[in-house]
């Protein structure tokens, strides 16, 4: 979480702090917060207005939904996943090139540097959660229409669970990943 009003940057997860702040001489500029209760989320979420997230690695993270449903502007990684759909570049947050630190320091430097510009980004995050169907009860009426199409399959006979003993297919061919010991296991017994 990087924060322009106190001019200091707040980490949290399992991070070496040791490390990275001492080494790099950041101690002063850096609050290493380790790792945060979900109850203490929603108060580092509002304090905050932006939310760093330079991973090489993600799906559609859980902390950038939050995080915008709070209204952070998040800066992440350009990753092929499901945050390219979710990030509108300039308009409610900024995706920069896994390792462009320079792009990165950037971007803050722009939020921190353009309140009326942060204030926008910011709304727009939090509007694109809401209009989006990220929100809890979107979730929720999501499932319940899914379960209540199942259901209408089972009542409606539409569905027939297949008569006799279920078996994987012949093409599916697990058994080699397993450890040699339990492979020879699954090989006595089945």
């Amino acid at each position: 979480f990087f924060s322009s009003r106190r001019r200091h940057t707040r980490l949290q997860g399992d991070w070496s702090s040791d490390v990275c702040s001492s080494d790099l001489g950041m101690a002063s500029q850096v609050r290493w917060l380790g790792t945060v209760a979900p109850e203490a989320m929603a108060e580092i979420y509002r304090s905050h207005p932006v939310l760093l997230l330079p991973s090489a690695y993600e799906g559609l993270p859980l902390a950038v939904l939050e995080a915008m449903a709070y209204g952070c502007i998040p800066v992440v990684s350009a990753i092929t996943s499901g945050i390219p759909d979710l990030i509108k570049e300039g308009v409610n947050g900024y995706c920069v090139p896994v390792g462009d630190h320079r792009g990165f320091a950037d971007r803050l430097a722009t939020i921190a540097q353009n309140p009326g510009q942060r204030s926008t980004m910011s709304a727009a995050a939090r509007a694109t959660i809401l209009a989006e169907g990220y929100t809890l009860d979107s979730m929720v009426h999501r499932y319940q229409a899914v379960f209540q199409e199942i259901w209408q399959d089972l009542v409606t006979h539409r569905y027939r669970r297949p008569k006799g003993r279920l078996r994987p297919p012949q093409e599916l061919t697990w058994r080699h990943y397993l450890r040699a010991p339990l492979a020879r296991w699954l090989v006595r017994n089945h």
